[in-house]
């Protein structure tokens, strides 16, 4: 299977969502709800006008995804295992 969001392989063992469309890695899924880390810190233009802050273009979508989902539990203290 190969993610909607990111377009990478969800190999065997990782934690995915099995939507009508297509399979999302749990992460990747995550991201589009809770939005990236410069969303979550209130940094881009949802908040800021003019602001350009986003996923970093040095990163692959999946990587922005992990750190974004980490982020979130971070400031949640929820984990999708409890």
């Amino acid at each position: 299977m190969i993610c909607l969001w990111c377009d990478e392989p969800i190999l065997p063992g990782e934690r995915f969502v099995d939507c009508l469309s297509g399979a999302t890695h749990q992460e990747c899924m995550l991201r589009q709800v809770v939005g990236s880390v410069a969303h979550q810190m209130k940094l881009c233009n949802c908040f800021i006008a003019g602001s350009k802050a986003g996923d970093p273009d040095t990163v692959t979508r999946r990587e922005a995804a992990r750190v974004a989902a980490d982020l979130w539990f971070r400031f949640t203290q929820f984990h999708l295992d409890d």
